[in-house]
């Protein structure tokens, strides 16, 4: 359903949000199943540290955390002439959407799910 409702550039190529374990897991698997339908390629670029869910935290104590550290980096650029769209399963605060922005500024967010009463970005 949500490759029917992108129009995706034709230069794009797919980037999984990883998930608290700093690797992506089922968002990789998004992924690919967006470039089966769309003809994209993926690119698992984007890693973390492991950390503590943020959606969990903030379930727990009704808050956005604000203090946790994501440790984002890049495994390796995106190639010059790529569109990159940042794949998230679920946008809930827009955390994490926030520091994959700040590492691939020219990124497109691109999600399945967004809540919206704590979205910020």
């Amino acid at each position: 359903m949500m490759a029917d409702l992108l129009t995706v550039p034709s230069d794009g190529v797919l980037i999984p949000m990883p998930s608290h374990l700093g690797y992506a897991t089922d968002t990789l698997d998004l992924c690919k199943e967006l470039s089966s339908l769309t003809g994209l390629p993926v690119m698992d670029i984007l890693h973390g540290d492991m950390r503590e869910s943020i959606h969990n935290l903030k379930s727990l104590t009704g808050e956005i955390p604000t203090d946790i550290s994501l440790g984002f980096r890049l495994t390796r650029d995106v190639p010059s002439g790529l569109s990159p769209l940042v794949v998230d399963n679920v946008i809930g605060t827009g955390f994490t959407m926030k520091a994959a922005l700040a590492l691939i500024p020219e990124c497109i967010p691109c999600t399945l799910a967004v809540d919206y009463r704590r979205c910020t970005l």
